[in-house]
Order: structure tokens, then sequence, then C-alpha cells
């Protein structure tokens, strides 16, 4: 995972996936997750199993249907034939909460555009 967490935002990402203990776990032991494990967590959506219907060797022709199997999830997912899941962290239901108040938002304006 060297690059993948620093380098492309997953330390913002992750904890809002998963929660921040076990991102915390991830992210400082590096360990290996299960993918039953992480379909159970939200890390991901979907577990395929790789070597397909019908195959009986991982040489037959795995990464071939793979890739069948990721662009017809990406297609429905487009067609909206499978839904997104996401649901908002614990982090992000307290920020909406504190971004209703309107003398907030008023003060963040104020911060970002310089007061007047």
């Amino acid at each position: 995972m060297l690059g993948l967490l620093p380098g492309a935002g997953g330390t913002q990402r992750l904890p809002k996936m998963v929660g921040l203990p076990s991102a915390f776990d991830m992210m400082l032991t590096g360990r290996n997750i299960r993918a039953d494990k992480a379909k159970k967590m939200g890390l991901v959506d979907q577990l395929v199993d790789p070597l397909g219907p019908g195959l009986k060797s991982p040489e037959e022709r795995t990464i071939d249907y793979l890739e069948e199997v990721a662009i017809e999830y990406a297609r429905g997912i487009v067609s909206k034939k499978i839904p997104i899941r996401r649901e908002k962290g614990r982090m992000e239901k307290i920020q909406d909460y504190v971004m209703s108040f309107e003398f907030v938002r008023n003060q963040i304006y104020k911060t970002v555009h310089g007061s007047q």
C-alpha cells in the first residue's frame, strides 16, 4: 500500500469509509485484510470468485474474467442498476450538524474569503 494512502488522499477518505479505529489500524500496521472483512468494513462493494464460472485453474483466463466483471459492475453503476452504497460516517454526521447553524457557515465564509 506504499503510496496509496499518503499520495492519493487515502488518509482523508479511509476513515470516512471504515471508521477511525479501523483506518488507524490499517494505516499504522500495514496488515493485510481478508476480502470478506474488507467487504464487511465497507472498503469494497463486491467480492468475486477469481476463477469465474466454469474455470478450473487460475491460468485459464482469470484476468480477462475479472476485467469483464469490473466493466459490467461499472456499467451497472452508471446505468443505476447497481446502487452506490455510502453511509455517512460519524464525522460526516457531526459536520452536517455543525454546518446547519448559520453562524458557523458565516464564520467559515469570513475565514475563507477574508473579513470585510
